[in-house]
């Protein structure tokens, strides 16, 4: 397979068709080696190539054993027996990663300025990825809730606490309001106008929870106990926690814990993957700034999702004349669905951030 250097040097009429190919596998290696979160599910590529937008996929229950007594009809099997099986629809969406590189941008550049820009490309759409990922082990929401008003240095309490990204609170005519502080965990924030009379528009996403949420057992900290505990509550439901995932900013509790196995001291048996950093609890540690600081969650990655990809990197050129440029499209459809919400562990409330603090 040719490089796009050696590719630049030929004159050959299929040089518009081999290119193509040769960017999108540029594009793909940058995505590789960026992204984590297909450790965390199972994928599926039933959909690639094929007719059809959405795919149904398997759900079941644990299979259970009991004992039985000598001639004991297995309809009277009321303890154990088959597992339940159920099935989740899927529907991938699309996303696009564009560049437009212009005529005398190429000229004047003195390195390869398009295949920094297939790089960034591939970076970009693994970001992408991994963020979506994220959100659906999160169980992300987001929501616009409207609050009657008070008097100045207000605080309000949120319909929906565990907050994970907030966004704006306005008044009735579309004015930002000044936001004093937030409490991410409680879910409350204070308002510095006086609005006596008026409503509040407050737009934020926050977290479902899943079915194991716990609360950190020190506030404001990631301890080894919060670990354990998250574990455990996925353990309950005969699973086996393999991964975490946290903020960075939630490591520097962890690293200083005699049980926690630095990656480093894994030995060369042991591939690492992007974000690795180390092990907690039999559970390896993926750290992210695509997880908001405060949350971190661990899964059965072999039993709790799915992710569902209909078309691969794909790669759209144009020679726009109108503004003498190449213009590059990247384009990707995928989706991220988790199944089993009892492989999901999520811990809250484990990171402390003085300016968002009330």
């Amino acid at each position: 397979m040719k490089t796009l250097e050696e590719l630049a040097k030929m004159t050959t009429n299929d040089i518009t068709l081999i290119l193509p190919k040769i960017i999108i596998m540029e594009v793909e290696e940058a995505a590789r080696a960026r992204r984590f979160g297909r450790a965390l599910v199972r994928i599926n590529s039933d959909l690639v190539g094929k007719q059809g937008r959405s795919i149904h996929v398997p759900k079941r229950t644990i299979m259970s054993a009991a004992r039985v007594n000598e001639g004991t009809e297995l309809n009277a099997f009321t303890t154990g027996g088959s597992p339940a099986y159920t099935t989740k629809e899927i529907t991938p969406f699309k996303v696009v990663s564009y560049a437009a590189l212009t005529q005398e941008a190429l000229d004047a550049s003195e390195f390869d300025l398009i295949r920094d820009h297939i790089r960034e490309a591939g970076e970009a759409l693994a970001d992408l990825e991994d963020q979506e990922v994220i959100w659906e082990f999160l169980g992300k929401v987001e929501v616009t809730e409207v609050i009657a008003g008070a008097g100045a240095n207000a605080t309000y309490t949120l319909a929906h606490p565990l907050v994970l990204q907030w966004f704006t609170a306005k008044n009735d005519a579309g004015t930002d309001l000044t936001v004093a502080g937030v409490d991410y965990f409680q879910g409350k924030v204070k308002i510095t106008e006086a609005l006596t009379g008026d409503y509040l528009h407050f737009k934020y996403w926050y977290t479902t929870g899943r079915t194991g949420g716990v609360d950190a057992n020190t506030a404001k900290s990631l301890k080894y106990e919060d670990i354990t505990a998250m574990g455990t509550k996925i353990r309950s439901y005969k699973w086996a926690p393999d991964f975490m995932v946290l903020n960075p900013e939630e490591m520097a509790d962890l690293i200083v814990d005699a049980r926690f196995i630095d990656a480093s001291q894994y030995g060369s048996t042991e591939p690492l993957l992007t974000g690795e950093v180390g092990k907690v609890g039999a559970m390896k540690l993926l750290a992210t700034t695509n997880i908001p600081a405060g949350v971190a969650f661990c899964v059965d990655s072999k039993r709790a999702a799915y992710l569902v990809i209909k078309r691969n990197v794909d790669l759209k050129r144009w020679d726009n004349p109108r503004t003498d440029s190449v213009e590059l499209y990247f384009y990707f459809e995928f989706a991220p669905s988790v199944v089993n919400e009892t492989c999901i562990s999520i811990v809250y409330d484990c990171q402390f951030d003085a300016d968002k603090a009330l």
